[in-house]
């Protein structure tokens, strides 16, 4: 089985299946390389419960969010449903209106050049 996750000296790596992550691993069988040119920055994280609107502030690019909702049965936590979508930077918040689910995790990140 190769080793897909290199984190070492400020550098992480992330490899295709099937390929050891090492630095000298080219690009072409490379998922992530934080040596390359662009990344990714965290604009906001964090949990929210019960309905409610959470605002960010706009940004110079289309950001992405993933939104996890939870619901706890029998002292256990469910996801009920996960999102991946793109924000408009005139517009940035999310809003939560489902009243059943008992927590709800968002990140929201933009690529950066």
């Amino acid at each position: 089985m190769a080793q897909r996750f290199y984190a070492q000296s400020g550098r992480i790596i992330m490899s295709k299946p099937g390929y050891n992550d090492e630095p000298g691993l080219p690009d072409q069988f490379k998922i992530f390389d934080s040596a390359w040119a662009f990344g990714t920055v965290i604009i906001a994280s964090g949990s929210v419960t019960g309905s409610t609107t959470v605002h960010f502030t706009p940004q110079h690019f289309v950001p992405l969010a993933e939104v996890t909702g939870y619901e706890r049965r029998s002292s256990m936590d469910y996801i009920n449903y996960q999102y991946d979508f793109s924000l408009t930077s005139s517009s940035l918040s999310i809003e939560f209106l489902d009243s059943d689910l008992d927590r709800v995790d968002y990140v929201v990140w933009g690529l950066t050049l």
